[in-house]
Order: structure tokens, then sequence, then C-alpha cells
């Protein structure tokens, strides 16, 4: 029985000893897998995949194509439109990369020459006939030509009608047909330049053809924003073409930040809430080209292409504060007073404000004082005077826009005439604060 038990651990440790792990280095490839093919006559593609991955088979055809494609050159004419557009290396280089991510999803003419399996890897073999595939591209090419042409007439069509929307819509469809075929000299038969160089001009004269005029008023302005509620007659813009979205950015609170072009070509924008005391105010237009060329459902690419740059108008309001005339009829028991207290603390109030305080000839708006004091009640020694006054604000039209009166402001002294004065006196703080504090606010419009 030892000697039954020494022969089994013998066997079992030769047996353990012989074993040994298989490496990379061991497997044995075929040819095409471990010297890949060179041909002058097919792009080749080669790629494996996992089998741990459960759609390995499909995995290892998108890599053995991804690896064609990349075999496939994208060379740039002389008579392509890079060279007629400058855009920098950089944009070439990327203008080749998205061919060569475009082109791996629109093969055709393909052949599956071999695949190669073990329990870990999958691998496959495909080739392309390099001349197949330039007839196959020509092809492609024509077509999208002549589809392109055709959008671009439309687009020339549109534009004659003024119809500017339209127009871009239908270049860019043209462009967008020749996106992945631009390294090369797209001519048409009936066109003495490239379509998609064409098509190109067409979008940047079209871009460029928004002419900005004033329809009323001028582009640079002054403007009482003063005792109107500061709301100002609308800025607007004449263009010519209706329904073109333009982005708007203003200092006056309200302002939309989007519209388009009416039917009249216009670009108006009503006024509201304009702060008078910042010194000038401003209303930009610019015209929303990124929002046309998304709506055409333009690629990021041709997008990065079609950047012109910005076609704007601005549109200044310098703010101006009115000019006032001040003028007050002061009495003291019917009689006219040698001093006038009222006229005076508004002067010194409109001058300390920013004001300018002037003849009625240069004003802007008058403002006009009545004041008279009665007789009140007497009491012994002392007597009561009652002040009444009115404050009215007007335009040089001689409308009222704005009104206070006040009653019962009383003053107390020895003699009614001199209570009198003594109620002018007392009055001038309820004066300062309720009627010249009120009327500021009502031309600030606070």
């Amino acid at each position: 029985m030892k000697h039954f038990f020494v022969l089994f651990s013998l066997l079992i440790f030769a047996s353990c000893s012989g074993i040994k792990q298989i490496s990379s280095d061991d497997i044995t490839y075929p040819n095409w897998i471990s010297s890949r093919p060179i041909s002058n006559d097919y792009y080749i593609g080669i790629a494996k995949s996992s089998k741990l991955q459960p759609d390995y088979e499909a995995i290892a055809k998108q890599n053995s194509l991804a690896d064609l494609s990349s075999e496939i050159s994208v060379n740039l004419s002389s008579e392509s439109i890079f060279h007629q557009v400058d855009k920098g290396d950089s944009y070439r280089e990327e203008y080749q990369a998205l061919i060569q991510i475009e082109s791996k999803k629109n093969l055709e003419g393909y052949t599956r020459i071999a695949s190669w399996e073990n329990e870990t890897e999958y691998w496959l073999y495909y080739q392309l006939s390099i001349s197949e595939w330039e007839l196959i591209r020509n092809k492609r090419i024509k077509q999208a030509v002549e589809d392109a042409y055709g959008y671009y007439k439309i687009a020339k069509k549109y534009s004659a009608e003024n119809k500017f929307v339209l127009s871009v819509h239908y270049a860019i469809k043209g462009l967008d047909l020749l996106k992945l075929y631009m390294n090369e000299s797209l001519t048409h038969s009936e066109l003495e330049q490239p379509i998609d160089v064409l098509c190109f001009e067409f979008l940047s004269d079209t871009h460029g053809s928004v002419d900005y005029k004033m329809f009323s008023g001028t582009q640079n302005m002054e403007l009482l924003l003063m005792g109107n509620s500061n709301t100002l007659d609308p800025i607007e813009v004449s263009i010519g073409k209706s329904d073109i979205p333009f982005k708007v950015r203003s200092s006056i609170k309200g302002v939309p930040g989007n519209l388009n072009s009416n039917i009249d070509g216009l670009l108006s924008i009503s006024l509201n809430n304009a702060d008078v005391n910042r010194p000038v105010h401003f209303v930009q237009f610019t015209l929303d080209w990124d929002t046309m060329l998304r709506d055409a459902n333009a690629s990021l690419w041709l997008r990065s292409l079609l950047s012109f740059p910005e076609s704007t108008f601005k549109v200044s309001i310098k703010t101006l504060w009115p000019k006032i005339a001040v003028s007050s009829q002061e009495f003291n028991l019917s009689e006219s007073m040698n001093q006038s207290i009222l006229l005076n603390e508004t002067i010194n109030y409109l001058k300390n404000k920013g004001f300018d305080v002037v003849e009625e000839n240069q004003a802007d708006f008058l403002i006009s004082i009545t004041a008279n004091t009665r007789k009140g009640t007497a009491n012994y020694t002392m007597h009561t005077s009652i002040l009444e006054y009115e404050f009215i604000l007007k335009s040089t039209s001689g409308n009222s826009i704005y009104q206070l009166q006040k009653r019962e402001l009383k003053g107390v002294q020895a003699s009614f005439y001199s209570a009198g004065i003594n109620a002018y006196e007392r009055s001038l703080d309820d004066f300062k604060w309720d009627v010249l504090r009120g009327f500021f606010k009502f031309m600030v419009g606070n």
C-alpha cells in the first residue's frame, strides 16, 4: 500500500509538470493577419474583436471597415473650395477627418475576403477595389452636383423674389449635398464655376445684402425721456426684406431678445421704461444667421464654413434732461408779496437735481405756481392765516401733465399778515417733500 501511494504521487507530479500556459506567441495566425497584404488595386481592411463581447462579429466588421476607410486618402484639389475660401490649415485637416468618418458610413462595393477565429478572437478581412470605388464615388458626385444645381437655381429664384430666408435654406441644401466632395472641383456643364463655390458665394453675398436704414429718426439721436412715462416713439429700422430673424440687445428693459422684420421690411421696437438717469441708451439689431443655418439643418461643419462677420446695426439714444421755465404768483391776504418763497424753493430744487431753469421761450416744460393766504382765527394776541397753493406742470403745447393742490397750511403770528408769511415758511418742508419730490418722481418715471 505504501508503494502504491508513492507511485500515485509521482504520476500526479509528472502530469502537472507537463501543463503550460498557451501564449499568443503560440497561436498560428493565417498569413493575412500575421503579414498584412499590400495592394495597389484594393483598399484593405483587417481587424479583430474579442469573443467576450456578445456582438463580436458586428464589432469586427465595423473595425475592419474603419480600417479600410482609413486607407482612402483625401486629397484637396487645387480647384476645390478650400482654395477659394481661406479658412486655414486646421480647417482643411478637420475636413479631411470628416470625410474619412463619413466615408466609412457610406462604403459600398467592398468584399469579405476571409475570416478567422479561435476561442478568444474573431478576425475579418475586407477589401474594396480602388477602381470600383472611384466609379461609385464619381457617380455619387455627378448626382450630388446635379441635385445641388437644382437647389442653387431655386435659391436664386427666391432671392429674385426677395424671399431672403427661403433663398438661404435652398443654397444650404445645395451645399449640404456636396459636403463630402468639396475636396474636388465640382463642375457642372451649365456653370462657369464649381457649384459649391457658387453656393458659398451666394450665401456670403446674401448675408452681406442686408442694408440698414432708419425709417424714422436718426441712428444717433437725442431725446427727452422725462415727463412722458419714459415711453419713446418706436425705433424703426428698414431692411427692405420681410420675416428675417434678428437678435436684439438694448439698455432699455422690456425689449424682446428676438424679432423678425415685419411685412413692410421694418425692424420695429417699442421702448418703455427707459432709465432717464442713464446718459446714453442703445438698441442693437444683429442678423440671426445662426438660427437660419440651424433651421436649414446645416451641419456643424457647414455652419463653421458659413461663419461670416456679424451683420449689426446700432441705434444710440442720448438722454436729454428737459429745460424748465418756472413762474409764480404768490399772495399774502390777496396782496402781492415782495419775495417769491415757493418760486425760489422750486428753482433751487430743480438746479440741485440737474435741470436747466430757462426762460419760457426756451423751455420744454412750464411750471406755474399760484399761492395765497386767507385769514383764519384770532385768539387774544395770536392770529392764524391759512395758505393754499396750486402747482401745475404743463407741456409747451399748454397741456397740463402734472398738478397738485394744497390747502389749510397754517401760520400763527401776532398779526394776520405776519401769520401769512409764517404759513409760507412753515410750508416749505411739506412743499419740498410732497410737491417737488412728487414732481421729480413723475418726471423720472418712479
